[in-house]
């Protein structure tokens, strides 16, 4: 049985565009957590940091990501993100310890 895979995101919003990149973000969460093969997908934000954004996503496995990241609502955000990020994306992957 495959290893699940934990992402987490880093996005950074640029200044003035943090309300459109919140309204894109939590467009993905439910087309996301509806995807085969994802265990958890949430969206946060920092309290003291408008423009920044986290997404902490498990997945069954690898593939299951890999599909995940060529879905068409993934892709369309990943269109507009170059316009409304001020940095690219973060993203890492992490393995849950027993």
């Amino acid at each position: 049985m495959p290893e699940p895979v934990t992402v987490v995101v880093r996005i950074r919003a640029k200044e003035g565009c943090e309300a459109e990149v919140r309204r894109e973000l939590e467009a993905l969460v439910a087309p996301t957590r509806a995807e085969r093969g994802c265990l958890g997908h949430d969206l946060h934000e920092m309290p003291d940091e408008p423009t920044l954004f986290l997404f902490h996503e498990t997945w069954q496995s690898e593939a299951d990501l890999d599909r995940h990241l060529m879905e068409p609502h993934v892709q369309a955000w990943i269109a507009k993100a170059e316009r409304l990020l001020a940095e690219p994306m973060q993203l890492s992957r992490w393995r849950k310890l027993p």
